[in-house]
């Protein structure tokens, strides 16, 4: 597909001006194809013309929460991509806060979650922008576009969405967790009360109800009237800072001091929110276990050997370098991305980890050395100690063998993957009777409550009498007192909701290792 014949053809047939037509970039031309009332075709018939086939498959795809993407090259050939979910039973969302009303976005969109300043935030051409490592991020901010009232926040909390080649930021006040939902569809009362942003909504297990976001309707509207993202990457060329010897951008980091560190952006490849509990020693050395590998990490303090002034539950993991060269480097608090100019620097505070000193933003900024944090792990994995120890952790990795027993095959299923995808072993059992001929070999059991025949009360009776060692874990949507109570006379070793994998997995890990 021609781009310029694309755009000519829309100014023909009014769909758009010609003035959006020259500031269009080649991606946004080719999208043309999807608007409504777009044809080609010279003349009109029974199968062409109308301009409602491209449409049509765009808007359905998107009402299935898929993906179409589009690549051409003139004289080559077009590309057409769609990406469909596998189920839209149950949808693994984050939830989030803004104001007093809670919110869900399907984590199939989301990247990252990031936090900043305000004073980050810039703007181009009417939209308001961050600068996200070296990449400019447009932002919605939810309050507004839901007509929610907030109170002014401190600093912006950021949920980084994807669609297809789109990226969108949208500043919520909170993330409160992640949870897989039931997603209930909103056809009913469309007719009464339009819902553009919502694509329909979960009764979570306390009764509340809760709206998930329509992250492709989110895309469209702060992509309106401006077109897509490309249109600001033509400002990115402005505002990009010269990136000599002597200036270069920074992740702004801290750990809870008056001071803030600066490390070189070069090479971070992603940032994550991890619990603490998280870090094992594994060979006298610090490691968290990330997409399947063991990946070595170091504190900050042990870089700046400047303790923090309280420790954190939740801490943030900076992944940095590539392949066997992965590190991790953990801290307590973000702080944007800055230009760092060496002409402004200091040595008062230079040590063996950090280069130099300088205020930044009214703060005293210790500068981390390059290279100091894949040093530190580097000594580490050069020694024999470390290399048998690590070995050792990737195969721990696959000995957790687990037991999941639920009646319900959605249930089993979205345990078996959360289980999996953490490195354990699963073995499926589809009631209490079914599970008491699976334990050979079982570390660990993880029941449903209500089963029929032998339910998770009495399957954990039946197994603490023949196995009293054996830890296991109750999943259910029913968390009043009296059923915690009930589980912990069976001999339950923990109780979960049957929704929240991730603390399911957290719940696992953490009574394998006892």
């Amino acid at each position: 597909m021609d781009p310029e014949k694309l755009k000519a053809k829309a100014v023909e047939k009014g769909v758009i001006t010609q003035e959006e037509a020259e500031a269009m970039s080649h991606g946004q031309a080719l999208r043309l194809i999807f608007a409504p009332g777009f044809s080609t075709a010279e003349k009109v018939s029974d199968v062409s013309g109308r301009g409602v086939g491209m449409d049509v498959v765009r808007s359905n795809i998107e009402k299935l929460k898929g993906v179409i993407e589009l690549e051409s090259a003139v004289g080559k050939g077009s590309t057409v991509k769609i990406k469909i979910p596998l189920t839209l039973a149950i949808l693994p969302t984050l939830h989030c806060k803004v104001g007093s009303e809670r919110y869900g976005i399907p984590l199939a969109s989301v990247k990252e979650t990031v936090r900043m300043p305000c004073s980050e935030v810039q703007t181009i051409r009417g939209k308001s922008v961050v600068k996200l490592r070296e990449e400019i991020l447009p932002l919605a901010f939810l309050r507004e576009v839901l007509d929610v009232e907030s109170a002014p926040l401190p600093e912006l909390c950021v949920v980084v969405l994807q669609v297809g080649a789109q990226r969108l930021g949208c500043v919520v006040d909170d993330t409160i967790g992640q949870e897989e939902v039931v997603i209930k569809p909103l056809d009913a009362i469309k007719h009464i009360c339009p819902t553009p942003f919502f694509s329909g909504a979960a009764i979570l297990g306390n009764g509340t109800i809760t709206l998930i976001v329509d992250v492709s309707e989110l895309m469209r509207l702060v992509h309106a009237g401006g077109g897509p993202q490309e249109d600001i990457s033509i400002d990115n060329r402005q505002l990009t800072i010269d990136n000599s010897k002597d200036v270069f951008m920074a992740l702004l980091v801290e750990d809870g001091g008056a001071e803030q560190y600066a490390l070189p952006i070069k090479p971070i490849k992603k940032i994550e929110n991890i619990p603490a509990s998280e870090i094992e020693i594994v060979g006298g050395r610090k490691v968290v276990r990330n997409d399947g590998n063991v990946l070595p990490v170091v504190h900050l303090y042990d870089i700046t050997n400047f303790p923090p002034s309280k420790p954190e539950s939740d801490v943030y993991l900076v992944i940095m370098g590539e392949d066997a060269e992965r590190t991790g480097l953990v801290v307590n608090g973000l702080r944007g991305i800055k230009p760092i100019d060496r002409r402004e620097a200091e040595d008062c505070f230079s040590s063996g980890g950090i280069a130099f000193s300088m205020v930044l933003g009214g703060r005293v900024t210790l500068v981390i050395a390059d290279g100091t944090v894949f040093q530190r792990s580097r000594d580490y994995l050069n020694s024999q100690r470390a290399s048998s120890a690590m070995e050792a952790a990737l195969v721990s990795q696959k000995r957790g063998r687990i037991l999941v027993a639920d009646d319900s095959a959605v249930a089993r299923e979205s345990i078996r993957k959360f289980l999996l995808e953490s490195g354990f072993d699963v073995v499926l059992a589809v009631d209490g009777k079914d599970a008491l001929q699976k334990l050979s070999g079982i570390d660990l059991v993880v029941t449903d409550l209500e089963m029929p025949e032998m339910n998770g009360y009495e399957l954990t009776r039946a197994i603490k009498k023949e196995h009293p060692g054996l830890p296991i874990i109750m999943v259910t949507t029913r968390d009043g007192e009296e059923d915690r109570l009930e589980g912990l006379k069976a001999g339950v070793d923990d109780y979960q909701a049957k929704l929240d994998g991730l603390k399911l997995v957290h719940s696992v890990q953490r009574h394998i290792k006892r």
